[in-house]
């Protein structure tokens, strides 16, 4: 019986001390807005400068389907500050749209993959990324995260339900944080939508968000 008493106290005790870890970290949880450290696109559109052309420096980020012109956001985010931190629940990126084609209403579908290879905002291309993107080259062939959406010039986009996973990757283990792409799959002309980058003066860059809680110890 005395066993089975200081057993239970046992069970007791560390149920107890499960529960107040709980109740800690659903208070210590903090929800963060993280800001993008590098961002560009490649493209083949000749108006644009071609497969060869570096666009890190640009204030927008074209985002153009498969119909011939295409191009594709890339997107970077540091999260190594978070360290010791675990993610919690869905992360999400919230991207502002200044300019369309011809600033009138347009629609597209878009699906968010992960970066497999490094890259450098201010050199990368459409050639030196892939040639352009490649499943299981150089982004997964999975979806993080997809969108279809109709927007005009001061609309935003979000995509949610980016995996905590993912991010929890980037925290810790920086060097396979090779960031984003964004891949529209619409096939018609004209539907240009242009994000803003990092470097825009007239909307947000793109922009993570995401919560944490201490790791226990």
């Amino acid at each position: 019986m005395k066993r089975l008493l200081t057993a239970v106290r046992t069970i007791t005790i560390f149920a107890a001390v499960a529960m107040l870890y709980l109740v800690h970290a659903a208070s210590a949880q903090t929800t963060h807005t993280v800001l993008a450290v590098a961002d560009s696109y490649i493209t083949v559109h000749f108006e644009l400068g071609g497969p060869g052309s570096t666009h890190g420096a640009d204030a927008v980020l074209e985002e153009i389907g498969p119909a011939g012109f295409q191009s594709y956001p890339l997107i970077r985010f540091d999260l190594s500050q978070y360290a010791g931190q675990s993610v919690v629940g869905p992360a999400s990126l919230t991207l502002h749209v200044p300019y369309t084609w011809n600033n009138v209403t347009v629609s597209q579908s878009i699906i968010v993959y992960r970066v497999l290879v490094p890259w450098i905002e201010s050199t990368v291309t459409w050639n030196n990324f892939g040639p352009g993107p490649i499943c299981n080259k150089n982004v997964t062939c999975t979806s993080l995260s997809a969108v279809s959406v109709t927007v005009s010039p001061g609309s935003t986009v979000t995509f949610s339900n980016l995996p905590a996973s993912l991010l929890q990757r980037w925290i810790d283990n920086p060097s396979s944080n090779h960031g984003l792409l964004l891949f529209s799959t619409t096939g018609v002309d004209d539907e240009d939508i242009a994000f803003a980058s990092r470097e825009s003066k007239v909307a947000a860059g793109p922009e993570l968000k995401f919560s944490t809680v201490p790791k226990p110890c």
